[in-house]
């Protein structure tokens, strides 16, 4: 049986897998950073650029949402048509960023988003009908598809590039 989410327990997972992720980005040099070949040629900068320019986009919905407007993204479950090319956007707007801009960026969202999170309401993030858009889905599906479950994703990416990497460096 699935607990049930909580506050406590949300700002616990983002919190619990940020730290996995900021664990595995401090085995890396800069150098290491700004190679691509992480995840459709990104490198592990870009990565990060992502991961921002997404806590961004979920802290922009979420203010939406507390403003009384239905943000402007697809409903829970719907795909996204363009994700791709979202993607490759947001890519294309950071790729000439130098690497301690990204982490400072990195950095700085991540504190902001903790700071929402916080600010929230526990009834806004777990009651699956407080919102008539998401059509029975809790807010903290956004807000962890945002956080905790991307952080993850990403994270066994740049894992298994790093292996990749100490395999070829054996060779």
């Amino acid at each position: 049986m699935v607990d049930q989410m909580t506050k406590r327990k949300l700002l616990g997972l983002i919190k619990a897998e940020r730290k996995k992720l900021e664990d595995c980005l401090a085995q890396l040099s800069e150098e290491d950073k700004i190679i691509p070949g992480v995840e459709n040629g990104w490198s592990v900068k870009d990565v990060m650029a992502h991961i921002s320019a997404w806590e961004g986009k979920m802290r922009h919905w979420v203010e939406q949402i507390e403003a009384g407007v239905t943000p402007d993204r697809p409903l829970p479950g719907e795909p996204w048509p363009d994700l791709d090319l979202l993607n490759n956007q947001i890519y294309d707007e950071n790729k000439g960023k130098p690497l301690f801009i990204v982490e400072s960026e990195f950095k700085n969202s991540y504190q902001k988003t903790l700071r929402l999170v916080s600010s929230m309401p526990e009834m806004d993030l777990i009651d699956p009908q407080r919102y008539d858009w998401t059509r029975d889905d809790p807010l903290y599906y956004l807000v962890g598809g945002n956080t905790f479950w991307h952080y993850e994703e990403h994270l066994v990416s740049i894992i298994n590039w790093i292996k990749n990497q100490e395999k070829n460096e054996r060779l």
